[in-house]
């Protein structure tokens, strides 16, 4: 956003010097409230939106992507997870959980069948057998969701 929004006004218009044409290429794309500017959060949700094509194009079974506009004022939530904590949070569980280094959670990491069943049930959206760390990236962050 900081590299398109020349004049600090928070969107993508006519009034930050670029060719109209690349100001309507734009618009076009993510300019979903139709009033001729592409807000900050317009421009986010454009993003998601084309990361999740990207993903039902090439990782078909992968959840899609689902990202409040960090731009807009939210309420706190008291207890709510941060992507730091979510990905810290992956990182940990995968240390403990891969305990033979393989990249993924399985039945070959020592845990119950019980266990790894569970682990499945929720966090193999490939239908695998196994929880890699993207799935179980993904699988904490439908949880927190």
């Amino acid at each position: 956003m900081a590299a398109w929004d020349n004049n600090g006004n928070g969107s993508i218009d006519y009034n930050d010097g670029f060719a109209p044409e690349d100001v309507d290429a734009v618009n076009e794309m993510c300019d979903y409230n139709g009033d001729g500017q592409t807000s900050a959060c317009e421009l986010h949700e454009c993003i998601v939106a084309y990361e999740n094509q990207i993903r039902a194009d090439h990782c078909p079974g992968y959840p899609m992507a689902q990202c409040a506009c960090p731009f807009e004022g939210v309420a706190e939530c008291v207890g709510a997870w941060t992507c730091d904590d979510i990905y810290q949070i992956t990182v940990d569980t995968m240390n403990e959980a891969d305990t033979n280094g393989d990249g993924q959670i399985d039945y070959n990491d020592g845990w119950s069948q019980e266990d790894i069943d569970n682990i499945n049930y929720y966090c193999d959206y490939n239908g695998s057998g196994a929880t890699d760390a993207c799935e179980l990236h993904a699988c904490i962050v439908d949880y927190n969701n």
